[in-house]
């Protein structure tokens, strides 16, 4: 019924009071079809009503999340920045390390290596030098052993010396050997001849015997010592009154002139150093080294012979054939051998003494000392060598005397050593029955500077590789970190995004960003979050669709919604707020009299629906 109403008559039958009684029970009636009819359209709309309260929790949750929660974005890159420094430092660290390790490691096998090739090149320079003094000895070895042979086979008279002298002279120049002298004592005459080698160092000036030196030219003088001797050429006076006299030696009248110098005392042969008695033909001897007088005011010269037995023909002794040598011949050969600008080799005794060394050449003064003591000459050892002027010498020679613990004429091996920067090289020769101590050393850098210098290059350029290297990794770490941060962004962040406020739009019933095709257009390649997308806009249309057809849940929470979803819902109640006014149920007068009752009016949601209580 609308808008009805009943008008009462002026009657006396009927009473006001039961009209009005009348009406409040209709009024009652029409309340409770109201109620029956609103909970047949609450109950067909519960699955709508759900879903809106949902949604609206939804966005609730979203609007006034707790303070420790954060936007998806957020935690995203979070993560990714997380893993951008733990990957990109644990890469760091790992590859510095490695680096680090890596280059130690090739830097000490390549020092070792090149530690090693320095030794291999060491021991080549003193392995020269100990071949150098062996072909030396070996020739001096033949020279005095071919002669002893020859005056074994008698083909050689040791006593006739027009024929002694020449044969000596052509054999030094033959040999090509640097020799101080060479001569024979006749043990059983007690005389001696033999020839030298002449040098300002030992006879000093020669102008003024009217000599004209020349290095190039080798001036020979003959050694001579006669008590009764006769002959041609070579026999200036026949008797040099027990002393021993040098004179010179003209090749080309091929005769003894000018006499050189004599000695002072009473010349002995017998005592001397290279007299041993009856070696077996063949064998030879070493002296040990010893000093013979040398022009005056300079220090002895520095000699060692190597000395064979003469036998006659029928095997007779007849005495000694020493053949003398300087060791400034050695420290010349030294000095020739020398391997790089700072090298330094020297050569000593078993006694310690040094004998030869390299800076050492006609003066020999640094091998030698004058004693007060003996008022004599004396050879150096190797503790008279300080540090500061010899720090090669001194060094290695402390460290030498240690391995031989304390007793150079042991047995004790070649060795090769490292103190500090200085490297050097013990070897030991033995030639008959003496023994030589060879050292050579060196600064590493003198040896393998340019190897050094390459390996330090070689290692700085390693280390820049592995820094480019690292650089790199670290370059790709951050580049694929920002293509996941931009894929997880486009492909998860946004739809998630946009679904979150589709969902605060639809609390609303604001269906824009379906109709819009806002998610269309964002659809993920992530194969959930596309499912989710598809499965959401479906959810939204089912629900749009329920929605559009009953239009009774357009007022769902008293709000008017049909404009959002394009439908023509009438107004919930007179002012559209969504809550039907409460009626006034108490009867007014009207005109002439009556009596009007309030219209009780179909309430919007009752006149359009078709919905039945449950089960009818």
């Amino acid at each position: 019924m609308s808008g009805a109403s009943i008008v009462a008559t002026s009657s006396p039958l009927i009473p006001l009071s039961c009209i009005a009684s009348t009406w409040r029970s209709f009024s009652a009636l029409a309340l409770l079809e109201h109620r029956i009819t609103s909970h047949r359209i609450r109950r067909s709309s519960t699955i709508a009503h759900s879903l809106t309260l949902t949604l609206a929790q939804m966005s609730a949750k979203n609007e006034g999340s707790p303070w420790y929660a954060f936007k998806l974005r957020t935690a995203i890159i979070l993560m990714v920045v997380f893993d951008i420094a733990l990957i990109a430092t644990t890469l760091t660290v790992i590859s510095y390390t490695a680096a680090q390790t890596s280059n130690a490691s090739a830097i000490s096998q390549g020092t070792q290596s090149i530690n090693a090739l320095a030794s291999v090149v060491q021991k080549g320079e003193s392995d020269k030098i100990r071949t150098s003094i062996d072909t030396y000895l070996k020739k001096l070895w033949i020279l005095g052993n071919t002669t002893a042979t020859l005056v074994y086979r008698g083909i050689l008279d040791p006593t006739d010396y027009d024929s002694l002298i020449p044969f000596m002279i052509d054999s030094t120049l033959n040999s090509n050997l640097s020799l101080s002298s060479w001569y024979y004592w006749n043990n059983a005459t007690l005389e001696s001849a033999g020839v030298g080698i002449v040098t300002p160092a030992v006879f000093g000036d020669l102008s003024r015997f009217g000599i004209t030196y020349d290095p190039s030219t080798t001036l020979f003088q003959m050694q001579y010592y006669a008590t009764n001797k006769t002959c041609r050429n070579y026999c200036p006076m026949v008797s040099t009154g027990k002393r021993l006299t040098y004179y010179f030696i003209n090749q080309t009248l091929n005769t003894a002139t000018t006499q050189l110098s004599i000695t002072n005392d009473v010349y002995k042969g017998w005592t001397r150093p290279w007299f041993v008695n009856r070696l077996p033909l063949g064998q030879a001897w070493v002296t040990p080294v010893y000093m013979a007088a040398s022009r005056a005011g300079s220090p002895p010269r520095l000699l060692q012979a190597i000395t064979f037995s003469l036998w006659s023909p029928n095997g007779s002794y007849i005495g000694m054939g020493p053949l003398n040598f300087a060791t400034y011949d050695m420290s010349a050969g030294l000095n020739e051998m020398k391997g790089t600008p700072n090298s330094f080799y020297y050569i000593m005794t078993p006694q310690a003494e040094v004998l030869a060394m390299t800076g050492v050449f006609m003066d020999q003064s640094p091998l030698m000392r004058y004693s007060a003591a003996t008022s004599s000459w004396v050879l150096n050892k190797i503790w008279d060598y300080n540090l500061t002027s010899y720090p090669i010498l001194n060094i290695s020679a402390a460290k030498i005397w240690a391995h031989a613990g304390g007793n150079l004429s042991s047995d004790f091996a070649d060795a090769q050593f490292a103190v500090g920067d200085v490297m050097f090289q013990c070897t030991s020769y033995w030639y008959a029955n003496f023994k030589w101590i060879i050292v050579s050393g060196a600064p590493a850098t003198d040896y393998l500077g340019d190897t050094l210098q390459l390996q330090n290059d070689l290692s700085d350029k390693l280390w820049r590789v592995q820094q480019t290297t690292i650089i790199i990794a670290v370059g790709v770490c951050l580049g694929m970190s920002v293509l996941s941060v931009m894929f997880t962004e486009i492909f998860i962040a946004k739809p998630l995004h946009i679904i979150l406020s589709a969902i605060g739009k639809a609390t609303k019933f604001d269906f824009s960003t379906i109709r819009e095709g806002e998610i269309r257009s964002s659809m993920s390649v992530v194969q959930e979050i596309y499912v989710l997308q598809e499965r959401f806009m479906t959810m939204m249309r089912t629900f749009a669709d329920a929605l559009r057809n009953n239009k009774a849940l357009a007022t769902v929470h008293g709000r008017n919604t049909s404009n959002n979803i394009n439908s023509k819902l009438p107004p919930a109640g007179e002012n559209g707020s969504g809550n039907a006014r409460k009626q006034s149920l108490v009867p007014s007068a009207g005109e002439n009299g009556s009596i009007v009752l309030p219209a009780v009016k179909e309430h919007p949601i009752i006149a359009s629906s078709n919905e039945t209580m449950d089960g009818q």
